[in-house]
């Protein structure tokens, strides 16, 4: 597991999606915003049962299945978690929070190429996506690819000239 990638956080399920994702209708957004509720509570199984309703009443909701695989990943769920971020996927391409939260998913499973695909296709839409860029480093820098990850390091350092753990970061990949 790349301890960099772990560490790093998800992209927030209650990131604006694109202006297509976020049709969502009223009674999906309640569940969305109570699943949210329950797992910042803690509350796993209330909040799985709500993301599921989010699923059920809007099963072409990106924003839900985003939801629904980040409680299913807190939960240790991994293989429907990646299931569920890769269905908000297909269903809205250009939303960037189900591509890093399963990136992150795939680098903490060890699968570091796949990984970074998800994070590179989230810069390809968001060039400055500070999470993606980060895990994005950190994977580079795990497979020996040090020129690439100083590279990424010192454009976050740039965007973030104040960071310590950054400068720690990159001062281990340019050295």
């Amino acid at each position: 597991v790349l301890s960099g990638v772990a560490s790093a956080q998800r992209t927030a399920p209650v990131r604006k999606p694109p202006a297509q994702v976020d049709d969502t209708p009223p009674a999906t957004k309640q569940a969305i915003d109570n699943a949210i509720r329950l797992l910042e509570q803690r509350d796993f199984a209330g909040a799985e049962a709500e993301a599921r309703n989010a699923v059920k009443l809007s099963p072409r909701s990106a924003v839900a299945f985003n939801v629904l695989g980040i409680v299913l990943d807190e939960q240790g769920k991994s293989a429907d978690a990646l299931t569920a971020f890769s269905t908000a996927i297909k269903l809205a391409p250009t939303f960037i929070s189900p591509k890093n939260n399963l990136g992150r998913l795939l680098a903490n499973q060890g699968k570091l190429a796949e990984a970074l695909a998800q994070f590179e296709a989230v810069l390809k839409i968001e060039p400055t996506h500070l999470q993606a860029r980060y895990n994005a480093a950190a994977i580079y820098a795990e497979t020996s690819k040090f020129d690439k990850s100083a590279e990424y390091f010192a454009l976050l350092l740039k965007a973030n000239p104040a960071d310590l753990q950054l400068s720690m970061a990159f001062l281990n990949v340019a050295y």
